[in-house]
C-alpha cells in the first residue's frame, strides 16, 4: 500500500491528492504543488549611460555663448540697451501710433438702460411710438467696411531722416504733437 502511494499521479486539484503526498516523502513533488520553490531570478536591471544626443550637445556649446552676450549687455551703457530710447545720431526708426478704443457692445446698452431713469424710459416709449417696435426684420446694423491700413513715408527735412506711419487714411486719428 505504501508503494502505490509513492506512485500516485497527482492533480493538483484535489485536496486528497496533497494530504497523499505528505504521507509521502516526496518534498520535490510537494513543493511543486504548492509552488513553494523558489522563482527563477528575474533579470538583473541594469543601468548604462545613455550615448549623448545631439540636442545637448547643442545646447552644451550655447550656453558659453548666451553667458558671453549676457556679460557684454552688462558692461554697455544702459542707454544703449534701452529700447524705448530713442538716440538722435540714429538715421531712420519706425514710429507707430497706435489707439486702443473700447467699441460699445449690445450687452453695455442693454445694462445702460436697466440702470436709466424713469424720465429716459419716458423718451424712450415716446421714440417708439414714433417709429414702431423693433423687431429682428427692422433693425439695420450699419456695417464697417475693413480698409487696409497704408503705409506713408514722412520725409522732415530739418531732422534728415525718414519715418514711416502706418495709418488707416480713411479713419481719423488724433493728434500726438
Amino acid at each position: 500500500m505504501a508503494a502505490s502511494r509513492n506512485n500516485v499521479s497527482v492533480n493538483k486539484n484535489k485536496s486528497s491528492d496533497l494530504l497523499a503526498l505528505e504521507r509521502t516523502d516526496n518534498a520535490n513533488q510537494l513543493e511543486s504543488l504548492l509552488d513553494l520553490k523558489k522563482k527563477p531570478d528575474k533579470r538583473e536591471m541594469k543601468t548604462f549611460k545613455l550615448p549623448p544626443s545631439s540636442i545637448l550637445s547643442q545646447v552644451k556649446s550655447f550656453l558659453p555663448q548666451m553667458k558671453m552676450a549676457n556679460q557684454e549687455l552688462q558692461n554697455r551703457p544702459a542707454e544703449e540697451i534701452d529700447i524705448e530710447h530713442v538716440s538722435d545720431d540714429q538715421d531712420r526708426f519706425i514710429e507707430m501710433n497706435i489707439a486702443v478704443v473700447e467699441q460699445s457692445s449690445d450687452f453695455s446698452e442693454d445694462n445702460d438702460s436697466e440702470h436709466s431713469s424713469d424720465s429716459d424710459s419716458d423718451n424712450s416709449d415716446a421714440d417708439e411710438c414714433l417709429m414702431g417696435k423693433v423687431t429682428e426684420n427692422n433693425l439695420r446694423i450699419n456695417k464697417r467696411t475693413k480698409h487696409k491700413p497704408d503705409i506713408v513715408e514722412l520725409s522732415n527735412k530739418l531732422e534728415h531722416s525718414s519715418k514711416v506711419e502706418i495709418c488707416d487714411l480713411n479713419a481719423t486719428y488724433p493728434s500726438f504733437e
